[in-house]
């Protein structure tokens, strides 16, 4: 899919960085920051990490697409778990700044980030097989809505959203095109913008963990990513520490202690977050949101819960791993043959028939 932006050329953002956070950002199309370094530096001091995803996802689940994570500090790359590649192809940074791509920047502390350049008319590529796309809206544009927004990209009306974020508050702000609600919503100048097509609100999906063994004693922590951007945001739930199970008890204790836990969180509760037992089970227990859709559980020592719960599990103290949710039995389907088979046995029985009423006729 390939958008051309509507703009006028010949703009220069100054954007003050409020604050510590997450927040999206975007660059001109004709800009000198070209690579994943150079948006650390233009950041500044403050800058800890810098992401593309472009898109984020496969359809599958969230997360898994497009996506390359830089480290300001430690200058290492980190790819998606599904990027397929360690860094951007045919890039020689971590990833490269192009045209039409938003980035997402996690910094510790308030920053001035400057970029200057030009944004000159520029078709964006979309690229095909992924859901969400972090766009770079230009800094002089006709677009002023996020329903503006929607329109331009294509985003089918009443199934497409657009979604702004809110850096300090970790807060996302999310519509469907073509409603009231998108055309009530203003961009901001220098940000990006999560689209999402098509991107039908669904039911929540709850997730189910097991966990496996008795304890060994050790202290653990635990988060529940609702962001789906791999690190802990201060409005998720969240337990540091003081989580430990006496030595050998089984994993009904465990449960017991996730479940208390994370349905006492205070972000728990402003964000629809519910644990609850399986029933007939005394060692799995399920989290549902009506936030998101994809509550991602994280486990891990005391302050440093850094292993994502999914299938291959994590071994902390005991084992925990996710359980793939049961789906409905397929309906049986004949193949080719089985469907000759039948056409056959169908045929000869509507011939007996015809013969036995003929010599009824007969008769």
């Amino acid at each position: 899919m390939t958008v051309d932006f509507i703009i006028e050329v010949g703009c220069t953002c100054d954007r003050r960085i409020q604050c510590a956070g997450t927040h999206w950002i975007a660059v001109p199309t004709e800009s000198p920051i070209r690579t994943a370094e150079q948006l650390c530096d233009a950041i500044g001091p403050s800058a800890l990490t810098v992401a593309q995803f472009f898109p984020d996802d496969t359809g599958a689940d969230p997360g898994k697409g497009r996506r390359w994570t830089y480290d300001c500090k430690s200058h290492s790359c980190t790819p998606g778990l599904e990027a397929g590649t360690p860094a951007e192809p045919n890039c020689a940074s971590c990833f490269c700044i192009n045209a039409g791509e938003g980035f997402e920047v996690t910094t510790d502390g308030p920053s001035d980030f400057y970029a200057d350049g030009r944004d000159c008319p520029a078709p964006i590529t979309l690229p095909s097989g992924g859901h969400d796309y972090l766009i770079s809206v230009p800094y002089k544009t006709r677009l002023a809505t996020y329903n503006d927004l929607a329109s331009h990209v294509g985003l089918p009306p009443l199934t497409g959203t657009v979604t702004g974020r809110d850096g300090c508050t970790g807060t996302f702000t999310t519509c469907t095109a073509g409603t009231a609600a998108c055309q009530a919503l203003n961009l901001i100048p220098c940000e990006a913008y999560r689209a999402c097509i098509p991107c039908i609100v669904s039911t929540p999906v709850a997730r189910t963990y097991c966990i496996f063994g008795n304890s060994t004693g050790t202290d653990f922590s635990w988060f529940i990513d609702m962001n789906k951007n791999y690190t802990r945001n201060s409005n998720e739930p969240y337990s540091a520490s003081g989580n430990a199970i006496a030595n050998d008890l089984g994993p009904s204790a465990f449960v017991d202690q996730f479940v208390r836990t994370i349905n006492a969180d205070t972000n728990s509760l402003s964000t629809g977050t519910v644990a609850a037992v399986v029933p007939n089970t005394d060692n799995c227990f399920q989290i549902s949101s009506t936030t998101t859709d994809f509550p991602r559980l994280y486990v891990g020592p005391p302050n440093t819960p850094n292993c994502w719960v999914v299938l291959n599990g994590c071994d902390f103290n005991p084992t925990i791993t996710m359980v793939e949710q049961p789906e409905a039995e397929p309906v049986p389907t004949l193949s080719r043959w089985g469907f000759m088979a039948t056409a056959l046995a169908l045929l000869a029985v509507a011939t007996l028939l015809f013969r036995r009423r003929a010599r009824l006729e007969a008769q």
